[in-house]
């Protein structure tokens, strides 16, 4: 699980990893779907690049709670 808070950062991170040949994948966990993405490598293991702040607190339907 990696955290990325600025959209482009995130854009960019996973544009990288799609050029680096891992393939994008659905998340184990439904909630990985909403504000991020898995990516999995050649050997199977899973990366989840995540476009919110570690420790952002949010609801139930993944947005941020105020």
């Amino acid at each position: 699980m990696l955290y990325y808070p600025q959209q482009a950062a995130w854009e960019a991170q996973c544009t990288a990893m799609d050029a680096a040949g891992f393939l994008r994948v659905t998340a184990f966990n439904p909630y990985w779907e909403v504000n991020g993405v898995t990516f999995v490598d050649r050997d199977g293991y899973r990366t989840v690049l995540q476009n919110r702040a570690w420790g952002m607190v949010c609801d139930s339907s993944g947005m941020a709670a105020s």
